[in-house]
């Protein structure tokens, strides 16, 4: 009985330690669920803390990258910049030939500027009167009278003009001096002035007149003035244009120049003198020029800006346009012309060049395109300019290797190639270019395919290229047909010469004598005339042939004195 409750109880306490520790597991097993939902919930808060980290880190590549992105575009700014500055102060303090700047060289692209003064509205026009010469009606200016200006020891010239007889026709008899009439101009040599009297003498029968019969008067052929009622000469006209227009010596300082020599010659003055001389002499030769010009098989164009201020309408600080158009290298007859307009459109060509249907070569300014019955033709030289800017642009170690250098360097070689054909026949030339220089052109386009899109003048050059293609393609066809329009930005240089005298142009009429006296100048340059002798020849010849058929001023049908001597025409 003892054992049987002994063993009971024993059971009895096994139960309750069973029970127990099945208590026991349970508070583990709820500790361990809860430790468990614990860990579930910071695995969760780490992994939203992992995802939110994800983000800000996804938010700051993303930020870095644009950070990126702006100090690229930044960089590469400050390298256009840079190179900005660069051409800047080549173009200010570099030397003016064009090549690229190599060990401490520079490269300057000609900034083509026209800037001239004429000063017929600073004062008031001199007083005009009409007079009847041979027929027709002609302006006589009054300039006053010679006296007024020089001084009482000036050189005279005295020239005498008398009748070829002095026979009277009535009665035989001799005729007798009755009186004379003088006419007194400024004759300006250069640096050297001097008074022209020409004294035309009157002669009258003194038995008719005894006699009572009508008494007849014997005069000589008197020369037309150059401008009635002025004291205005050939030479004085011309030496004031070559001055201001060869020289580069403006007005204002050819008058302080005649004064302290004792001459008391003033601008205004000289300003009309030249202006009238321009548009009554020098005007038919111009608009004959023009009609030559359009017979051309090339023209070569270039235009410029150019200020003036009373222009109707506009602005004092509107820009206005030097229109440049001349003939090939290789042209006969050597033509220059200038043309104003207040105008850049490409209406100004078009309405110049009416009717042209042969070469014109220009740089890639769309504004020709308006010609569409002429032939056009790129400049090579133009494209190479792009790349030369560039190349100034850079520092020395940025250019090797560099797009801007490998385009320099191709161009440069055909140009070079071409500079060996210039003395050839132009069926050599033309033989030579399409066995040595087409394969070299046929290379630099392919290349220019191949070349990515850049920034700056490197892609300028690269777009230029591309865009103007087709316009090489006449080079390989004619061997007169140049590769460059240098000879045309040439010509514009006597404005970017003279622009440090000369400030802007005062009045359209001005601007337009402007390009008439430059245009007489410069094609009597290129066809080996003196400046100086043309002009004065012109001016001397004109008066006499009013209506007459003006091919005889031509430059071509020039004298001989007219000519430049031969180590002048070789310089």
């Amino acid at each position: 009985m003892n054992n049987a409750v002994t063993k009971t109880e024993d059971i009895q306490r096994k139960l309750e330690e069973v029970l127990r520790e099945n208590e026991s597991l349970r508070r583990q097993n709820e500790d361990l669920k809860k430790k468990n939902t614990d860990l579930q919930t910071e695995t969760d808060d780490l992994k939203r803390k992992t995802a939110d980290l994800q983000a800000e880190t996804d938010d700051l590549k993303k930020k870095t990258a644009d950070l990126q992105e702006d100090l690229s575009a930044a960089e590469a700014n400050l390298k256009l910049t840079e190179e900005k500055l660069r051409r800047a102060l080549k173009r200010l303090f570099g030397s003016s030939s064009e090549h690229v700047a190599r060990d401490g060289d520079m490269y300057e692209q000609l900034s083509f500027v026209f800037n001239e003064a004429e000063l017929i509205s600073d004062t008031e026009p001199l007083p005009e009167e009409t007079v009847e010469v041979k027929g027709h009606k002609r302006k006589r200016i009054k300039s006053g009278s010679i006296e007024d200006i020089i001084p009482d020891d000036a050189p005279v010239e005295i020239i005498e003009y008398r009748p070829d007889s002095i026979t009277c026709a009535e009665c035989g008899s001799e005729m007798e001096e009755i009186g004379k009439e003088i006419r007194r101009t400024l004759v300006l040599v250069r640096k050297h002035y001097k008074v022209r009297e020409e004294r035309f003498y009157k002669y009258a029968c003194k038995v008719c007149n005894d006699t009572g019969t009508e008494t007849p008067v014997a005069e000589p052929d008197r020369p037309p003035a150059l401008l009635p009622g002025s004291y205005a000469s050939p030479e004085a006209v011309a030496n004031i244009m070559y001055e201001k227009f060869v020289m580069y010596s403006p007005l204002y300082r050819q008058e302080q120049d005649w004064q302290r020599a004792g001459l008391k010659l003033s601008r205004q003055t000289m300003s009309h003198w030249l202006i009238t001389c321009a548009e009554q002499y020098f005007r038919p030769v111009y608009e004959e020029l023009r009609l030559k010009l359009l017979e051309a098989e090339l023209i070569h164009a270039d235009e410029t800006p150019l200020q003036v201020l009373h222009e109707p309408d506009r602005r004092a600080k509107s820009k206005s346009y030097m229109w440049l158009y001349m003939t090939g290298r290789y042209a006969k007859e050597q033509i220059v012309l200038y043309n104003y307009n207040e105008s850049r459109s490409g209406s100004v060509p078009k309405a110049f060049l009416a009717g042209y249907s042969g070469y014109l070569q220009t740089d890639g300014y769309s504004g020709y395109n308006i010609l569409s019955s002429a032939k056009r033709i790129g400049c090579l030289a133009h494209a190479r300019r792009y790349f030369t800017d560039a190349l100034n642009g850079m520092k020395e170690h940025e250019r090797k290797g560099s797009v801007a250098e490998e385009g320099f360097d191709r161009i440069e070689k055909i140009l070079l190639e071409e500079k060996k054909l210039v003395d050839l026949t132009p069926e050599y030339r033309l033989k030579q270019r399409l066995s040595v220089i087409k394969p070299l052109m046929d290379d630099l386009f392919a290349w220019v395919n191949t070349v990515q899109i850049l920034k700056g003048r490197a892609r300028d050059g690269i777009t230029y290229l591309r865009n103007q293609r087709s316009t090489f393609t006449p080079y390989f066809a004619d061997g007169r047909i140049e590769l460059t329009n240098n000879r045309a930005e040439r010509s514009i240089k006597p404005f970017v010469m003279g622009r440090k005298n000369f400030l802007f142009c005062n009045t359209p009429r001005g601007a337009k004598a402007s390009e008439v006296i430059y245009s007489l100048i410069e094609t009597a340059r290129s066809n080996a005339l003196d400046p100086y002798e043309y002009l004065l020849y012109v001016l001397k010849t004109a008066p006499n042939f009013p209506g007459s058929d003006i091919t005889v001023l031509l430059p071509w049908n020039a004298p001989v004195s007219c000519r430049k001597i031969e180590s002048e025409t070789n310089e």
